[in-house]
Order: structure tokens, then sequence, then C-alpha cells
């Protein structure tokens, strides 16, 4: 019976086909299973990840049609307004550049080729930077953000840039999520030992 269902199977499933037993059967079989189950794992993290890059290219082009369109009723008459604008402008234009050149990240994720840039740098200084991105989507609702922490300042060596898009994706959504009538988001740093907690929280 096993020689019998081996031949109902790919020529090249089995080294040796006229040699199968139960045992190898098996084997082979629960291989099989742990292969599909890894390629619906991909294909569910393929959607995920198209729906996420949807999600991000949002956030840095409605900053920037909401700055332009800012400067163009008038804000450009005033210097320091033109000029902020224009950096976070500059700094939605970068934003941009970097989740186009993560879009082949699935590709290299699958090949394991996936290399985290690390570096030293200051959470909240990031989570400031984060929040002018999103200063504009925050007036239209009223939301104030926040940041607390124990200590004013909390260094952490980590991939910045991932570590924004991760600020970026969780602070946009508390935004969105926060009460409608008193919007207030919130992200607190925690140092636990050698590691930072940080959470981001809404009213909603």
């Amino acid at each position: 019976q096993i020689q019998k269902m081996a031949t109902e199977l790919p020529k090249d499933f089995f080294a040796d086909p006229s040699n199968i037993g139960f045992k190898e059967l098996s084997e082979k079989l629960n291989h099989s299973a742990s292969e599909l189950d890894m390629i619906n794992e991909m294909e569910t993290y393929r959607k995920e990840y198209i729906g996420n890059v949807s999600h991000e290219l949002k956030t840095p082009l409605f900053s920037i049609q909401g700055y332009i369109e800012t400067l163009i009723d008038g804000a450009v008459e005033n210097l320091s307004i033109r000029d902020k604008y224009l950096t976070r402008v500059g700094k939605s234009v970068e934003r941009l550049l970097n989740i186009v050149n993560d879009l082949d990240m699935i590709n290299r994720f699958e090949a394991g080729e996936i290399k985290l840039k690390v570096s030293k740098f200051e959470i909240h200084s990031l989570t400031r930077e984060v929040f002018d991105m999103l200063d504009l989507d925050a007036q239209s609702r009223n939301a104030k953000l926040s940041i607390t922490g124990a200590l004013p300042q909390v260094y952490v060596i980590a991939d910045k840039q991932k570590i924004e898009q991760v600020l970026i994706n969780l602070i946009s959504n508390a935004i969105h999520y926060a009460n409608r009538q008193k919007p207030q988001i919130s992200v607190r740093t925690t140092v636990l030992k050698s590691k930072v907690l940080i959470e981001v929280e809404d009213n909603g």
C-alpha cells in the first residue's frame, strides 16, 4: 500500500521510491506539511505587508499635501512657518523614499537577507520627530500628543528607521481612534534593566 501511495506522488518526492517504508513516508509527509504551513504563513505575511505599505504611504503623502496647501494659502509669507513646513516636507519625502526602498523587503525576508542598521539614538527625540510628521493630522482632530517617562532622555540601540516606522503606525492609528471630543495620545517610555518599553496609548 505504501509503494502504491508513493507512485501517486511526484517522481522526485523520494530519493529512492523503490525502498520506502512507513517511517520514510511519514517523515516526508510531515516535512511537506511543514513547508505548506510556511508557504501559507508567508502568503499571510505578504497580504499584511501590502496593507501596511499602503497605510505607510498615505501618511507622508497626506502630510506633504497638507503642508503645501497651507503654504499656498498664504503661510509662505511667514518665514518661520515656511521654513518649518518645508523642513517637514523634506522629512516626509525622505520617509517616502525609505518606504519605496523597502518595497523589496518581503523578497529579502524570504531569502533571509534582511539586515538591521543598528545605531544608538535618543528615543524621545525620535518620538518628537514623528509628532512633527503627524502634526497636521493631529491638528485637524485637535489631538494632544505627549511624551511621558521617568527620564528626560532615553538612549536605545536599534534600527532607527524601523523603530520610526513602528512609531508612525502606532501614533497615526492612535490619532484616528482616540476620543473624538478630546483626543489625547501619550507615548510612555519605561526603562526595564537593559531594555526600554515603549507604550502608545490613546483615550479612545
